[in-house]
């Protein structure tokens, strides 16, 4: 069980929602976003940010390798 809760679908914005379902096409779950958007301002700076990192030249397949092991490297569970 998470210490914060996701919110629900039920809980946020239309504009939302569709950041959601983005997140859910992209990714296959969007419970990190929903967390986040319980502070709306760091959601949208988290975006920015995470949008940034994936612009460039790096190979998609590789930054998502690197982004695996680096979770590995810190026990990450999720």
């Amino acid at each position: 069980m998470p210490i914060i809760p996701p919110l629900s679908d039920n809980d946020v914005t239309e504009e939302l929602k569709t950041v959601f379902e983005k997140s859910k096409k992209g990714s296959g779950s969007s419970n990190m976003l929903q967390t986040y958007a319980h502070n709306p301002e760091f959601m949208q700076a988290f975006l920015q940010y995470y949008g940034a990192l994936w612009k460039g030249e790096i190979d998609p397949v590789l930054k998502e390798m690197i982004r695996y092991r680096i979770a590995i490297a810190g026990e990450c569970g999720y």
